[in-house]
């Protein structure tokens, strides 16, 4: 006030934290300060307006990042020097370490907690896959090749099909030009026959999947002969399909593989065939990223400017030979809506099953928002907290612009949920037990007239987004969910119903009533289907001979 009180200013912001209202564990000092500010911006003496803007953490600047990325940093290197002690991957405890030939993962380390590490260092110079594939002019890691990362790490586990189920892509893995990262897949120890595995690179978490090893037959080899005989060859659909019109990704030679695509009503054949001069490249691949990438893309006009979501299920009987068939069974187009879901098998020239992949998720480019680069190390749940620069320069723009009074708080999650999360890290620091989960829980106030299926939903929407209030017509984005939290209020759901909700679920029914609707649906659905006898059959007894 000294400096600038005298002055005609427009307006005066006070940078404070949430910290200054919500607390914060061994913080008393920083929580005194930032209640200072708070207080200062009622007090007067200005000659213009005066708020205190109490902020929750910004996610790559401010002093969480300078927090955080030492951390990241460190973590990096002692993984380079071998140090298993602080692991952030999750190599908790020293094993023993292999080589793998492998373009992507070159090294497995064993924990003997039963922890199966793959890693490996890319760069756009020295792998195809990020060089050939830029969103924007930057080299960025295709999905295909975090799930071949993930099914090649997984194939170190067990020999056999590799299942992988609920994949979630939760941001873009860039690596600019002149710059190298690392590439970590990290699978847990396996329970019923699965294990949860995480593809990482330096503090970031790129993609999350549940991995099995399935001894699952292929199906009935597809009659190739058939399928072309009652679809037509569509010549004109191959000129320029290494990259769909409209699309932001820009592909290189690998991508150039289609060869032919049939068309019938209802379902799409396409061969798939590596070009002679690349087929040297192959050797190490489950499958090429190039071209498993091609598969996905279907000639209706909607795959152009779509960036992947996840998949249901992609089930890998064997590794693509250089020439393959893409079979589809289509479904309506696409048209306006922002989600596509799709199916489709590869099989080998002889029909064979080779890869089966269901409930493939693409998400329309102009509506996804797209990451910051360059995001610290940080707890997938934790990182619902803070502020993206983007979000938070908009919530400042919108604080000057309106009158809200002299103290305001930021954040991405509700106040009463920062308060109950800051008593949780204090339990948790003083290993204090949760007690009554019901005592600790953020509420829902669903509508007085919803059925019970919509107050289950409201209710877990609530706990999942961290808000107070969730009402029939909530919309899941417009409270400010995204494909992270989808992953975790869709498992919750299905171990609340016993109804294994599809993940598209939550971008085709994004309201409480629309989902609540559909879980009442399917399990009606699988209520009238015949269930199996719980006794054996009385058989009548044979007389003597």
């Amino acid at each position: 006030r000294a400096v600038f009180g005298a002055d005609e200013l427009d307006f005066v912001s006070l940078f404070s934290s949430v910290t200054g209202t919500a607390g914060g564990l061994a913080e008393t000092d920083y929580c005194a300060a930032n209640a200072y500010l708070d207080a200062h911006a009622s007090a007067g003496g200005w000659r213009a307006p005066v708020r205190s803007l109490g902020w929750s953490g910004w996610l790559e600047v401010g002093m969480l990042a300078d927090m955080l990325q030492p951390a990241a940093s460190t973590a990096a290197s002692t993984a380079t020097s071998g140090d298993t002690s602080g692991d952030t991957a999750g190599d908790t405890i020293e094993g023993t370490t292999e080589p793998l030939a492998h373009p992507l993962v070159t090294e497995i380390r064993r924990g003997v907690d039963g922890t199966t590490t793959g890693h490996g260092t890319l760069a756009p110079g020295t792998h195809w896959v990020l060089d050939e594939h830029r969103i924007g002019g930057v080299p960025v890691l295709p999905g295909t090749a975090q799930l071949e990362a993930v099914r090649a790490t997984a194939a170190a586990v067990a020999a056999g099909p590799v299942e992988l189920t609920d994949v979630l892509f939760i941001e873009p893995f860039e690596v600019p030009d002149a710059t190298t990262a690392d590439l970590r897949v990290t699978i847990g120890p396996r329970t019923d026959g699965t294990a949860q595995a995480t593809l990482t690179g330096t503090g970031t978490t790129y993609c999350r999947a549940t991995v099995a090893w399935p001894a699952t037959a292929p199906g009935t080899p597809l009659d190739l002969d058939a399928v072309r005989a009652r679809c037509t060859s569509q010549p004109g659909l191959v000129a320029g399909s290494h990259e769909p019109p409209g699309a932001l990704v820009t592909y290189g030679a690998h991508w150039r593989t289609v060869r032919e695509v049939w068309r019938g009503p209802g379902e799409q054949l396409t061969l798939l065939e590596v070009p002679e001069d690349q087929r040297d490249d192959l050797p190490g691949w489950g499958f090429s990223p190039a071209v498993l990438d091609q598969a996905t893309f279907v000639f209706d006009g909607s795959g152009g400017g779509a960036l992947p979501m996840g998949y249901g299920q992609v089930l890998v009987h064997g590794p693509l030979p250089a020439r393959v068939w893409v079979h589809r069974t289509l479904g309506e187009p696409a048209g306006e809506s922002d989600i596509r879901s799709d199916s489709f098998t590869v099989v080998a020239d002889d029909g064979a099953e080779l890869v089966s992949v269901t409930e493939f998720l693409l998400r329309r480019m102009d509506s996804v928002r797209p990451a910051g680069r360059g995001t610290p190390a940080a707890p997938a749940d934790a990182q619902a907290r803070w502020l993206a620069p983007a979000e938070g320069v908009d919530a400042f723009l919108r604080s000057l612009a309106a009158d809200l009074g002299g103290h305001v708080v930021i954040s991405p999650r509700s106040l009463d949920w920062v308060v109950a999360q800051v008593a949780r890290d204090a339990r948790a620091a003083f290993g204090v037990p949760e007690g009554d989960a019901a005592a600790v829980a953020i509420s829902a106030a669903a509508d007085p007239d919803a059925n019970p299926a919509e107050a289950m939903v409201a209710g877990i929407w609530a706990s999942v987004l961290g808000v107070t209030t969730v009402r029939a017509e909530s919309d899941f984005f417009d409270l400010g969910g995204n494909s992270l939290v989808a992953v975790q209020l869709i498992a919750q759901i299905r171990e609340a119903t016993g109804v294994r909700l599809p993940m598209r679920a939550i971008f085709e029914t994004p309201t409480v009533a629309e989902m609540a609707a559909i879980v009442t649906s399917m399990r009606d659905e699988s209520a009238a289907e015949p269930q199996p006898a719980s006794t054996i059959k009385r058989l009548a007894r044979r007389g003597p001979e």
